[in-house]
């Protein structure tokens, strides 16, 4: 009997240290969230035909993912940093061996009017456990309005 009771509370105590993430705190932004709409100076953006775009979060790192009807997708990877004042920093500037600075992999969603390469901040106008609304302006002064809503 003793044996049992300890092999069950080292199953609960292993169980117990894998939900811990980030000392416990693992963001608001943290999850999957899927592309409701975008709009560039007011006017909807044309997305390509028959996708969904989907931002994950997790620790520092964003996935975009261009996922179509058939289950085929395209991830790109980058850091985010969610800075005081209700700032989001993108960071797309990353590079491997197979990958140039900001290129494959490492893209920025050029669908969503990013450059392929850069560092953008965004405004987070509101997030909460359902929905989350991004702005962001381009170099060229045109306003960007993302509009999510959480998977999970």
């Amino acid at each position: 009997m003793t044996h049992t009771r300890t092999i069950l509370a080292v199953l609960l105590a292993a169980v117990a240290m894998a939900c811990t993430q980030n000392g416990g705190h693992i963001g608001r932004l943290f999850g999957s969230w899927v592309l409701e709409s975008a709009t560039c100076d007011g006017s909807e953006m044309t997305m390509p035909e028959d996708t969904e775009t989907f931002w994950s979060f997790q620790s520092d790192l964003l996935r975009v993912q261009l996922a179509d009807k058939h289950h085929t997708a395209e991830n790109y990877f980058g850091n985010f940093t969610e800075l005081p004042d209700g700032l989001l920093r993108l960071d797309f500037e990353h590079t491997d061996d197979n990958n140039p600075d900001g290129g494959g992999q490492y893209a920025a969603p050029q669908w969503m009017g990013f450059p392929a390469t850069g560092i953008f901040t965004l405004r987070i106008v509101s997030c909460d456990s359902k929905r989350m609304e991004l702005i962001w302006q381009n170099k060229e002064g045109q306003l960007f309005v993302y509009k999510f809503s959480k998977t999970w």
